[in-house]
């Protein structure tokens, strides 16, 4: 049963500490009530229950792999926000597709989806979920004219949305593991937004046709990745060097969040709160410090960064940790099934 069918029931009286902030905001009616089916909204403008009758209505599409197709069908039935919604994108919907990036288990590319992504709103008279696209500009039809720059933009192509395409490497011949690391990552994003978290959006699922390799349309952010591969070197006792004048505030918190004991590392609902109060002092701190002509470059840390490989989710990880020389120091770094780190703003 969905949180906002028991908003009528006795248990309204003891949501307080079985549901989430953003369910509470739901059965609370914070995002007001559908004028189409009289029922909560489950976000700004969105109503689960008439949204998911609308895709249904448009299931005719198919990408050709029956459960990829129920996939993306499961989420567009249970999204009870945009985040939460994927779809199947016809290639030759993308242009301008780019070498970006490789890493050991996946190729990224930029691309832009002409059809750009699902907005919260539903359009009565285009009868559709509003998308959101932007004005091309001579940059991006710049690009088009370079010799590698796969499907280029046509003249009349004049809005679109940028988009990152990482393709696993052999994904056709390894579906399960393929839809397995994506299907956790949609669980992830729920728990998100129930902790009121951002993450890193997927727009949907595509297929290169020349390899069959399958291709994850993701947001497009330009943020530092943090590998997993880095997590068990933490496990292993392994410490980063800090680099000079790093914040006071910020060396404290790397400390504890790597600290031997287990139980001393923070939360991450503490660390939401720590980087609430951060990002709220830097903001509203305008006396800038300026930084001295003569200021030495840093340098990346050479182990700051790594190549991805693919990595057969927990059980793979415990085993890592289980064959470890230390595996008794170890133990504590055992996780469960999707408690492990997934792709991060430009992850390869």
């Amino acid at each position: 049963m969905y949180v906002y069918d028991l908003y009528n029931s006795n248990l309204l009286k003891n949501i307080s500490n079985e549901y989430s902030e953003y369910e509470k905001n739901i059965i609370n009616q914070t995002y007001g009530l559908c004028s189409d089916c009289k029922e909560p909204k489950t976000f700004w403008g969105w109503c689960k229950s008439c949204n998911s009758k609308r895709f249904q209505m448009a299931f005719q599409w198919t990408s050709g792999n029956g459960i990829i197709d129920k996939i993306i069908k499961d989420s567009q039935l249970t999204a009870r926000n945009k985040r939460e919604v994927i779809e199947w994108i016809p290639y030759d919907r993308l242009k301008n597709i780019q070498f970006h990036a490789r890493g050991g288990f996946s190729t990224v590319y930029l691309a832009i989806w002409l059809d750009g992504r699902i907005r919260t709103y539903w359009n009565n008279e285009t009868n559709q979920l509003d998308r959101k696209v932007f004005k091309l500009n001579e940059e991006d039809f710049k690009n088009a004219r370079n010799k590698e720059t796969r499907s280029p933009l046509q003249k009349n192509e004049k809005t679109g949305f940028h988009v990152v395409l990482k393709c696993l490497n052999n994904s056709s011949n390894d579906t399960e593991g393929f839809l397995n690391e994506w299907k956790n990552y949609l669980k992830f994003i729920y728990s998100t937004m129930n902790n009121n978290c951002d993450s890193i959006r997927l727009y949907g699922i595509t297929q290169d046709p020349v390899t069959l390799d399958y291709m994850i349309v993701m947001e497009y952010m330009s943020y530092v990745v943090i590998y997993f591969y880095s997590l068990i070197g933490i496990c292993k006792g392994n410490r980063p060097e800090i680099i000079d004048d790093t914040e006071p505030e910020y060396v404290e918190l790397m400390k504890k969040c790597w600290d031997s004991e287990p139980n001393k590392r923070p939360s991450a609902e503490d660390l939401i709160e720590c980087f609430k109060k951060m990002r709220s002092q830097y903001y509203s701190n305008y006396d800038r410090v300026q930084v001295p002509e003569n200021e030495v470059i840093i340098q990346n840390h050479p182990l700051s960064c790594y190549t991805s490989r693919k990595i057969n989710y927990s059980t793979e990880l415990n085993e890592i940790l289980k064959s470890s020389e230390s595996s008794e120091s170890l133990e504590h770094c055992r996780v469960n099934e999707v408690d492990y780190l997934y792709p991060v703003r430009g992850s390869v």
